[in-house]
């Protein structure tokens, strides 16, 4: 898993040069279920140049990886509108 994550992280280094933007996040999960524990959460995305843009609406293709305290890891790709 660890080789992973390297692997992604040395993608997402490789590609910065063509991006429109990478976005690092941290945040706190605040669960309204009692049973389930708060944790913290670190993100990476990245949005590409945009394909289609108009007066409201701008389309791009992105990624993100999420890593929370529990070492759960979640990687997405896909559209992204904004």
């Amino acid at each position: 898993m660890r080789s992973f994550v390297l692997a992604l992280g040395v993608l997402f280094a490789a590609t910065s040069a063509h991006t429109q933007s990478v976005v690092f996040s941290a945040g706190y999960a605040d669960f309204s279920e009692s049973d389930a524990k708060d944790q913290a959460a670190f993100s990476v995305e990245h949005h590409h140049r945009p394909f289609y843009e108009a007066t409201r609406l701008s389309a791009t293709w992105g990624g993100a990886l999420t890593v929370d305290e529990a070492g759960d890891v979640h990687v997405g790709a896909g559209l992204i509108g904004t």
